[in-house]
């Protein structure tokens, strides 16, 4: 009880300084909410820090979202009308949720990753950092080749529509695509491609000052590469799925997304 207390009071102040800044801040911008739309280990949650750390914007989290429920609902951003606000979800496609986001003008942005690297940092992101994962448990007691392969026959075939589907039925007017790739390699010409998308003329060196706060290096206090398997942002490279899929689990993967990551361009043909 006095933990939720407490988290109702931080919520409290939060909001009451986010009123604040949109009183004074709002002018600076063309719109006042934009959603983060992504898939767990894909770069969403560096893509929302760094919009976060644009002045005057915090993260907001619906009441009715959970690890369960995702889903959007009519109304749910008008909680939001007078705040400057980066909702992050990792929400499925569907005709309802992209009329939602219509006819509330918001702003999306679509995040995804090569699905080789999300396999692999899902795998440790749920065994080593987030006990409470619906998940935890069960890939726990299974050996790296064991989860990995749970991924790829379980969890990798919903992947692929999630990024298909948005990327097939999204609003080109109302939003932009980012993947973790371009984003890692030139943060401040992608971070400041999404957010001028979003919001405006925003100027350099507040795009250049939000993307250093949330470097990696600045972060985790480690460099690009070194690997810490226990934390959140565990290395923060791209390709490190060649150091752990065996020809066996390439060829597991081929089988059910192979064909896709020529569509979306991670790989020219099948020879990898």
């Amino acid at each position: 009880m006095e933990r939720n207390l407490k988290s109702r009071l931080i919520n409290q102040a939060v909001d009451a300084k986010a009123a604040l800044e949109w009183t004074f801040l709002r002018k600076r911008y063309t719109r006042n909410v934009v959603l983060i739309v992504g898939m767990e280990k894909s770069g969403s949650t560096w893509l929302r820090n760094m919009f976060n750390a644009l002045p005057g914007f915090h993260s907001f989290k619906p009441k009715h979202n959970s690890a369960l429920d995702d889903t959007l609902r009519p109304g749910m951003f008008e909680p939001y009308r007078h705040r400057l606000a980066v909702i992050r979800l990792h929400t499925p496609w569907s005709e309802e949720a992209t009329d939602i986001l219509r006819q509330s003008n918001v702003p999306y942005i679509i995040q995804y990753r090569d699905l080789r690297d999300t396999a692999v940092s899902w795998y440790f992101y749920v065994t080593q950092v987030q006990s409470r994962h619906v998940l935890h448990d069960k890939i726990s007691a299974m050996s790296f080749d064991e989860g990995l392969n749970y991924y790829i026959d379980r969890l990798l075939p919903e992947r692929v529509r999630f990024i298909r589907n948005w990327r097939t039925h999204r609003d080109p007017q109302l939003s932009c695509e980012v993947t973790y790739e371009a984003l890692l390699a030139d943060t401040i010409a992608e971070f400041g491609r999404a957010a001028r998308f979003c919001f405006g003329d925003i100027p350099d060196d507040v795009i250049v000052r939000a993307v250093k706060q949330n470097s990696f290096q600045s972060v985790t206090g480690r460099q690009p590469g070194e690997e810490d398997q226990s934390a959140f942002v565990r290395k923060g490279i791209t390709g490190d799925w060649q150091n752990y899929f065996t020809p066996a689990h390439k060829e597991r993967f081929k089988a059910v997304a192979g064909q896709f990551l020529v569509e979306i361009g991670y790989e020219k043909d099948l020879d990898w």
